[in-house]
């Protein structure tokens, strides 16, 4: 049946992802469940739509995401995780009605039976189940206790290795940091490259012509604050002006130093950047999905983002009567 499946996994991967997200993430997800969904009977693309429809939502929820928000707005971690369910529930409402949808109107393109696995003389050992609930401990410890961030993923790490019991635990450790760093270091140069652009946009020189400008344009109301962020929220996409990944780091910092309020303009882009980590053709994991997929990584965009625009319509809307 694709259509338990598929939300199965959305439910599934979106915990996932809130855990540890990144490409290297996005690829070990994918080589299993969309393999499963497409013999399942779902289309190559809605089947690529699941997994980055759960990306999408975990990262609204990881740990590592709320630090850009929290570094470049000067917000306190509660502030940002007490929103995180607004920007996330709008998301999950739209992820929801758009898997039903495209289950319905393209799904079961084809479809394989499960056959028992032949048996096998000498079975590897299984983790322990208990250890399964290692990656979302620094999700809880964040979420839940208000710890800092560094500190959780610390204890999450202390936790799976007590959870897990390796044989060999030193040489499993290290080798997963040198793993790490290979999987985040695209996302650490990145981040390198964001304070560059966020320090030169602050600068007294870029930010007195910038200033006026942004000034002319931040929303003073409720009903701007929604029709601005909501209209142009196709932005987040390109690494463009609403996208914090990308032009977005230094235009939120000018937008708080001009008058906005910090949390309306966390808000604001932590929604438009819903648009950008599904639908966005420069991200990474979505030129993989298609890769794997065998489809083009436009037809993503095309068949996501009025759907996701909307969603941010929607949680823009309910957070002006919030935050104005």
């Amino acid at each position: 049946k694709p259509l338990p499946i598929a939300l199965v996994f959305l439910a599934v991967c979106s915990v996932i992802f809130a855990a540890s997200n990144g490409l290297g993430m996005v690829i070990l997800v994918g080589t299993i469940i969309l393999p499963i969904m497409m013999s399942a009977g779902l289309s190559p693309i809605v089947s690529g739509i699941v997994l980055l429809l759960s990306n999408g939502i975990g990262v609204t929820f990881s740990v590592g995401t709320l630090g850009v928000y929290i570094d470049t707005l000067g917000l306190p971690l509660e502030t940002v995780t007490a929103y995180s369910w607004l920007c996330g529930i709008p998301l999950i409402i739209a992820a929801v009605i758009m898997i039903v949808i495209f289950t319905r109107k393209e799904g079961k393109v084809r479809k394989a039976w499960a056959m028992p696995a032949a048996e096998q003389g000498n079975s590897e050992k299984n983790v322990r189940s208990i250890a399964l609930i290692s990656p979302i401990i620094p999700v809880v410890l964040v979420f839940a206790f208000k710890m800092p961030l560094v500190p959780a993923i610390i204890i999450g790490i202390a936790a799976t290795l007590l959870l897990s019991t390796p044989k060999n635990f030193v040489q499993v450790t290290s080798s997963a940091f040198v793993e790490g760093i290979q999987d985040t270091a695209g996302a650490a140069a990145l981040m390198i490259g964001i304070g560059m652009t966020l320090k030169a946009v602050m600068a007294p020189e870029v930010s007195t012509i910038l200033q006026p400008i942004i000034q002319a344009i931040i929303p003073s109301g409720p009903l701007m604050f929604v029709l601005v962020f909501g209209l142009l929220s196709f932005l987040a996409i390109y690494r463009g002006p609403l996208n914090v990944w990308g032009l977005g780091s230094g235009i939120v910092a000018l937008l708080s130093a001009v008058g906005m309020n910090p949390v309306a303009a966390m808000v604001a882009l932590r929604l438009d950047s819903n648009v950008q980590a599904v639908c966005d053709p420069t991200n990474s994991h979505n030129v993989w999905v298609s890769d794997f997929t065998k489809t083009d990584v436009n037809d993503y965009l095309k068949k996501t983002i009025v759907w996701i625009m909307i969603s941010t319509f929607i949680g823009l809307i309910v957070a002006s009567f919030i935050v104005f």
